[in-house]
């Protein structure tokens, strides 16, 4: 458990994550496809939802997807790369956003397909996905990703 006066998220990670830390301010990538699906209702002000960022690496690349959560279970799953074999690892991480600067909480760089991380966020508060090469990737390879971030959200209605 990681806990800071400062920042008021706390994540659990049950398995060992390596902690990186965040180089110069990254702009948020847009994606070019985010979805919020309303799955199950928790409570009359809550619901769960999916968010799917899309993006592409090449090497020494940085992209860093945002979104808003309230309280609540976070998690983050590496869905797929392309090309789909021969792939290298890819760095992944969960943190928070200040608006500029994606600060790590959980993070690897040996993320693979079906990669998950899972945290839970102790108040509501804008948070990040940070994906990287950590190579680098060779000069001329690029490397098409997909993650989801599944999190409470408020309602709609």
């Amino acid at each position: 458990m990681i806990r800071s006066a400062l920042r008021p998220l706390v994540f659990v990670l049950p398995l060992a994550a390596l902690m990186s830390a965040c180089g110069s301010p990254t702009t948020p990538t847009p994606t070019t496809s985010t979805t919020t699906t309303t799955t199950t209702t928790t409570t009359s002000t809550t619901v769960s939802a999916t968010e799917t960022f899309n993006g592409s690496l090449v090497s020494g690349d940085t992209k860093v997807h945002t979104f808003h959560t309230m309280p609540g279970v976070v998690t983050l799953t590496l869905v797929s790369l392309d090309p789909s074999t021969l792939y290298p690892p890819l760095g992944l991480g969960l943190g928070m956003w200040d608006g500029i600067t994606c600060t790590l909480v959980l993070a690897s760089t040996t993320a693979a397909p079906a990669t998950v991380m899972t945290g839970t966020a102790s108040v509501e508060t804008d948070l990040c996905v940070k994906v990287w090469d950590p190579g680098p990737f060779a000069t001329d390879f690029t490397l098409g990703y997909q993650v989801t971030v599944t999190h409470l959200a408020k309602s709609s209605s």
